[in-house]
């Protein structure tokens, strides 16, 4: 058989013939194949002289295997009785406007399903579940999040990693997807589209996950010094942002601005903690838009202790997807996009990152210029300080 066709895209008939044949978990985006998030070789005999390894690998890790069999164990008892439905690992998922087909690790529909391709893939998935591996987890965060973002049923996104403690939850709102990423065993997830509460404790019950814990140091730029080394190597990817110990929560609402593009910039930020409200700002004489939106949170979390749970709001999709989506295969690629161009403004987003290891954290887009009364706040400080720069042109506003 062959795999592809005369434009070297796969058609319907096609895929569902190399699912039969391969026996594998495979899918279909954009009129390509991939398994594991990386394009498939139609010959399995092929793929196993050239890379056993990597194929042996793909079927999953056993903390993988077991990681899933619980979820499933926990949603059908969760589900019983109520109207949503939980199909486990061996069901397409299907994006209706594009045909593009996902096999997800575990899905809940709600509701009686739609069904496309002769009854073989899902049509209106209500939450999705993907274990996460070093192969795929940049895959899972990135170009297959883009795809399932597309149906319209879709509410929750979760991430969960098999051999640490961490799920990284992801909600549908009205201005796009809210992050929370759960680190402690007793935190516990509220799936309300399908009327669920999941424990982290029941869902690693039995599965003896490693727990990294990082004592206090002297001072936070001893313990950030402890998480930028791990840039050195692909180790972060692998570990949970660093448990500390709890000092409370606080709000942190930010925003950059800059008089031509690049230019003189400014920032500013709010932070909400303990009932009373602080805030700051600064600026550079040469600068660009999005370093000063940057700049804004990460002086923002400098003003939070480690271990401190932050909720943060920005108008800026380039920091929210940077910092939830795009990070992981940045780190993977040596600080590469995946074009194999230097990532910009590096040094920042290394910092901004080893800042948010060191504190759990909810990232909120709001629309910049709505009304918005922090967001126009903190718009109102940076412009404030571009200002002041104005006024002192070869000095860095305070």
């Amino acid at each position: 058989m062959n795999a592809h066709n005369g434009n070297n895209r796969v058609i319907d008939d096609e895929f569902w013939s190399m699912v039969e044949a391969s026996q594998e978990r495979l899918e279909h985006i954009g009129g390509q194949v991939y398994m594991d998030g990386k394009p498939y070789t139609p010959s399995l005999n092929e793929v196993v002289r050239a890379n056993a390894e990597q194929l042996e690998h793909s079927i999953g890790s056993y903390a993988h295997a077991r990681v899933n069999v619980r979820l499933s164990a926990l949603l059908e008892g969760a589900l019983q009785g109520k109207p949503h439905t939980c199909l486990g690992n061996a069901f397409f998922i299907q994006v209706e406007s594009s045909g593009q087909k996902l096999l997800p690790d575990n899905v809940v529909h709600s509701g009686d399903p739609r069904l496309g391709m002769n009854g073989l893939t899902l049509l209106n998935p209500a939450v999705v579940f993907e274990i996460l591996s070093p192969e795929s987890e940049s895959y899972d965060r990135g170009e297959k999040f883009e795809v399932y973002s597309q149906i319209s049923t879709l509410n929750d996104y979760l991430l969960i990693s098999p051999d640490t403690i961490r799920v990284t939850h992801f909600v549908r709102q009205a201005q796009g997807w809210e992050q929370s990423t759960f680190i402690e065993m007793e935190s516990v997830l509220s799936l309300s589209q399908i009327e669920v509460e999941l424990s982290l404790r029941d869902l690693y019950d039995g599965m003896n996950v490693p727990q990294q814990f990082i004592l206090f140091p002297s001072s936070e730029t001893e313990l950030m010094s402890k998480t930028l080394s791990l840039f050195e190597t692909e180790a972060v990817l692998e570990s949970p942002s660093p448990r500390v110990k709890s000092l409370g929560e606080a709000n942190i609402w930010c925003d950059g601005a800059c008089s031509g593009n690049p230019g003189r910039g400014g920032w500013g930020a709010i932070i909400e903690q303990n009932g009373k409200r602080r805030e700051l700002s600064g600026g550079d004489t040469d600068t660009t838009n999005n370093k000063m939106e940057l700049s804004a949170l990460i002086a923002a979390l400098k003003d939070v202790a480690p271990g401190t749970k932050v909720k943060i709001v920005t108008d800026s999709d380039y920091v929210v997807k940077g910092a939830t989506v795009w990070v992981k295969g940045w780190i993977r690629n040596g600080w590469k996009t995946a074009a194999k161009a230097p990532v910009k403004n590096k040094e920042l987003w290394q910092e901004l990152h080893g800042l948010l290891q060191m504190r759990p954290h909810s990232l909120h887009w709001v629309k910049g210029h709505a009304g918005h009364p922090e967001n126009e706040r903190c718009d109102e400080l940076a412009r404030n300080a571009i200002e002041k720069l104005r006024k002192t042109p070869t000095s860095r506003a305070k």
